[in-house]
């Protein structure tokens, strides 16, 4: 019997150390819900225009938020062409297309609509 608890108090120390500042462990106001917001959702460019959108991790009720580490995924590079950091777009052809965004530590978050015009 001690060793089983012994083992769980292992456990959640190694946890507890795991999950850091933001207290995900013990604070019950912090839940892992992952609300994101992204600046520009959507946007008109004009054919050479670039764009660098920005972004917000908020976690924990929103109470934790943090800069997003964008990166942008263009299935359609005769519209818009990413930068080759991912981090913004440039406008090269009339179009429109849906630039799939992502974090570098969270993930999928969603799309970001472009449209393009002439000059």
């Amino acid at each position: 019997m001690r060793s089983s608890r012994r083992l769980v108090l292992f456990c959640v120390l190694a946890l507890s150390a795991s999950a850091g500042a933001c207290d995900l462990i013990f604070d019950p106001a912090c839940t892992l819900e992952l609300r994101w917001d992204i600046s520009p959702s959507s946007r008109t460019l004009v054919v050479g225009e670039s764009l660098t959108p920005r972004g917000t991790i908020a976690t924990c009720g929103g109470r934790d938020r943090e800069p997003a580490q964008l990166l942008l995924y263009v299935p359609d590079s005769a519209v818009v062409v990413p930068s080759a950091d991912l981090r913004s777009l440039t406008a090269v052809g009339v179009g429109a297309v849906t630039v799939q965004v992502a974090d570098a530590h969270h993930g999928y978050l969603g799309p970001m609509f472009i449209t393009v015009v002439a000059r």
